[in-house]
């Protein structure tokens, strides 16, 4: 690396030493806004969800399956 433009990087970091790191705060998305996104998206296909389906085997053409519990 360039000695000139590491010197810049380090000139314009922002913390000394001792410092504490800044820590990134994360938002959690509630998982009842993204179900209202999902049935946006299938009313927006016309599907209509099934109540009554428990289990779901989808059988690809590698000869995996793919198993869902319960979808919505």
């Amino acid at each position: 690396m360039n000695p000139e433009k590491l010197a810049k990087l380090q000139a314009n970091a922002n913390r000394s030493k001792g410092a504490p790191r800044r820590v990134i705060k994360k938002v959690h998305r509630p998982v009842a806004q993204d179900d209202r996104k999902l049935q946006a998206a299938l009313e927006k296909l016309s599907l209509v969800a099934q109540p009554y389906v428990e289990e779901v085997n989808m059988f690809m053409e590698e000869g995996t399956v793919i198993h869902f519990r319960q979808p919505k």
